[in-house]
């Protein structure tokens, strides 16, 4: 039988975190009115009838997790869902933590009138934190406890190599990464209605999204702009959302020439203040807390060193034994600190594809980071990127990467480069049914070498090979004269977030978003 719990801190603490239980509403000044993607999904999911799993949202620090959650209980609210059938649990508060976690859902179930017809909705931040959390989660569900979860996680599970196989069939892992380039424009619309993505329109098949790309103008300087921003301040809502609104305050309005490197100092310090915060709020903490917390790393400061190798060096291809002899670190610790970045969501690494899996493992590694602007915090490199080009071109080919590993994380499809002899590739998307290779060049006349000896050498990219560059015009490949299609770089971006989205559609198992209908009921 379940009952309360006799604990006057625990139920003080409880009443803290859920104010709605009193008021009926969660407040304004608790949640940010703008939601990203992953929240107007959510909500819908748990309110609707399909295949019943909780919902466990992954990502990097600061990404907004817990702001989905609370948008998702803002939702729910307004869609008439009983406020005392709405639960908040936050799994690293003293008074709460010190509880089992059988306990604490117990106490909810009994304070709630849980029924089975009369679910509670239950959202676990930091879920990570509880003891033997995911062993809970599989019995709450294997038992048909009368409650729906949605919870975050953090790296910390994954930095400690946990295993999570008793989730399969009985939650989904939500993968929440920094903003996309195309979400980053619904989060902040353009000016111009003649620069809008809304060309796009993603298919069930990646392919034919990008064949059928519309001839939107994706060479704007307000899209360029906008891109700009986003590899120097960073897929994190907030600092996008403040960037914006002070670039577009009637005292930064630009003067000749209208571009970020002239506009006074306002983009200057926001770029200043956004790596900052990302430097002391993501980086630091994650080397010197996260990582602390759960792998034994004896100098935290030579994790930090590898890092800012990585970030010196990345879109290129990573020699352990290099960077061994440089930082004075045995090879093994060195691949063992790129995985530990790795599992934190600062980095990635793209594998040299081959259709031979042995090979795979056995070639070197590109590595990029998630977010362009993380990598620019290590380097304190403000807002010289702009000025320099072959960082700006690294930056463009991160930015392109990231995105396409970001739809690699959706689809469950892997994510490569591909290199032969003198012939490289930047980015192959593996999926076996719908594979697609873009090479990522600063210009239109930049080399298709590569793209043809891929096509030649592994029949199934022939005629799904594309250069991606800024002044590209949009040709498929069957109607070019060498079978190598070109895309701009900006259409790049928006055809695969538009695809990012139908494949979270997918992943959470709605139908397609439609946004004209997205805040209705909100007041």
């Amino acid at each position: 039988m379940v009952r309360l719990i006799d604990d006057d801190s625990f139920r003080y603490a409880l009443s803290g975190l859920n104010p709605w239980h009193e008021t009926g509403e969660i407040g304004r000044d608790r949640v940010p009115p703008v939601e990203r993607r992953l929240a107007q999904l959510l909500w819908r999911r748990l309110l609707g009838e399909g295949l019943r799993r909780y919902q466990v949202i992954q990502g990097p620090r600061r990404v907004g997790k817990s702001t989905v959650l609370r948008q998702t209980v803002r939702r729910l609210l307004a869609h008439g869902v009983e406020p005392r059938r709405i639960w908040w649990l936050q799994m690293d508060v003293p008074d709460v933590k010190r509880h089992n976690l059988r306990a604490v859902m117990e106490h909810v179930i009994a304070a709630s009138g849980a029924a089975p017809e009369r679910p509670t909705y239950v959202m676990i931040d930091e879920v990570a934190r509880a003891e033997q959390w995911a062993l809970w989660l599989k019995t709450f569900y294997d038992d048909s406890w009368p409650i729906e979860i949605l919870a975050t996680a953090s790296s910390i599970d994954k930095l400690r190599g946990a295993r999570m196989e008793s989730g399969i069939g009985r939650w989904d892992e939500q993968s929440l990464l920094p903003c996309s380039f195309s979400e980053f424009i619904e989060l902040c619309p353009l000016a111009s209605q003649d620069t809008s993505p809304a060309g796009a329109t993603a298919t069930e098949r990646f392919g034919e999204t990008i064949e059928t790309l519309a001839p939107a103008a994706y060479a704007s300087r307000e899209l360029d702009e906008a891109r700009d921003i986003l590899m120097l301040i960073g897929g994190w809502p907030d600092l996008l959302l403040q960037t914006r609104a002070e670039l577009d305050a009637p005292a930064a309005a630009p003067v000749a020439p209208p571009d970020l490197v002239h506009r006074g100092d306002v983009f200057a310090d926001n770029v200043r203040r956004a790596q900052d915060r990302l430097q002391s709020d993501v980086v630091d903490r994650v080397i010197f807390r996260d990582i602390q917390e759960s792998a034994d790393v004896e100098n935290p400061a030579r994790l930090r060193d590898l890092l800012h190798v990585l970030a010196d060096q990345v879109t290129g291809v990573m020699s352990p034994e290099k960077i061994s002899r440089n930082l004075g670190v045995s090879q093994p610790t060195i691949r063992r600190y790129s995985a530990l970045l790795a599992n934190s969501y600062l980095t990635f690494a793209l594998p040299n594809y081959s259709e031979n899996e042995h090979a795979v493992q056995r070639r070197g590694q590109k590595v990029y980071f998630w977010d362009t602007a993380v990598r620019n915090a290590v380097l304190s490199r403000a807002t010289t990127p702009l000025s320099r080009a072959g960082e700006y071109g690294q930056l463009l080919e991160n930015l392109a990467a990231s995105t396409l590993r970001a739809l690699g994380e959706t689809t469950s499809s892997r994510v490569y480069y591909w290199r032969r002899g003198n012939h490289e590739v930047d980015l192959v998307y593996g999926d076996r049914n719908d594979p697609v290779a873009f090479e990522i060049a600063a210009s239109a006349r930049h080399s298709r070498a590569g793209l043809r000896a891929l096509a030649e050498s592994q029949g199934e990219f022939s005629g799904r090979c594309y250069l991606v560059a800024p002044d590209a015009e949009l040709v498929p490949p069957a109607h070019s004269d060498d079978g190598i299609g070109s895309i701009p770089f900006n259409a790049f971006l928006i055809g695969v977030g538009a695809q990012i989205q139908l494949a979270a559609e997918n992943h959470v198992g709605l139908p397609r978003y439609r946004p004209a209908v997205e805040f209705e009921g909100l007041g």
